[in-house]
């Protein structure tokens, strides 16, 4: 009985974390931008709903399993250490696909944001040419006041077309802390666990000098 109550205690706070109104549910078939947003019943359906939201440590934003959102994802606010932002998939099914379909120079920017931690996505972004500076997920400072905390894990990033024309870094995925040729702010970003394939000219380009980047179980082709 004593374990049996641990397991109910678990369960009834995950619960209670994902029907609060810190909790944002994303579905491309079902969903309605009219919606809360807040459970699954009154998710909402596009990228564009989601960025116009300021998230706060501790927001959970999920997008359903199998779906397809085609557009950029550019958000703001910070999480905190202890209450780091997730971006994570829920119900049964594959990845959730955001394809940036060419669109957008990236598919996800993260641009000096905190504390954010992604997962269990599949990214792409591909068009109809080769572009150069497109980028799957582009994550970066502006400034020197900026020190993010970046947790990748899980995520499948492919047909990514960028170009080298006029010396822009593109590809798969992108880390930068240089501004007009000048090293600025701080970047530490953990990458586990991803797979990046046909992103072009690279898998993972890394213009981020003397910051912290872990890559850990990655494969890249």
């Amino acid at each position: 009985m004593k374990y049996l109550y641990w397991i109910v205690w678990l369960i009834g706070l995950y619960l209670s974390s994902c029907t609060s109104s810190n909790c944002y549910y994303l579905d491309s078939i079902t969903g309605d931008d009219a919606n809360s947003g807040t459970s699954p019943a009154q998710a909402w359906k596009t990228l564009a709903r989601l960025n116009k939201v300021t998230f706060k440590p501790g927001d959970k934003i999920l997008f359903k399993s199998g779906t397809e959102y085609v557009g950029s994802f550019s958000p703001s606010g910070d999480g905190t250490n202890d209450s780091p932002i997730w971006i994570d998939k829920y119900g049964e099914g594959g990845d959730p696909l955001l394809n940036g379909d060419g669109k957008e120079l990236y598919t996800i920017l993260l641009n000096g944001n905190k504390y954010w931690r992604i997962a269990n996505l599949e990214v792409m972004n591909k068009g109809r040419e080769a572009t150069p500076g497109r980028k799957g997920i582009w994550i970066q400072v502006t400034d020197s006041e900026h020190a993010c905390h970046i947790e990748l894990s899980k995520l499948t990033v492919h047909d990514v077309l960028g170009d080298t024309d006029g010396n822009i870094p593109g590809g798969g995925i992108h880390l930068s802390s240089i501004k007009d040729s000048l090293a600025i702010g701080m970047l530490d970003v953990t990458m586990d666990s991803c797979y990046i394939y046909r992103c072009r000219p690279w898998g993972v380009y890394l213009d981020a000098p003397e910051n912290t980047v872990l890559l850990k179980d990655n494969f890249i082709r």
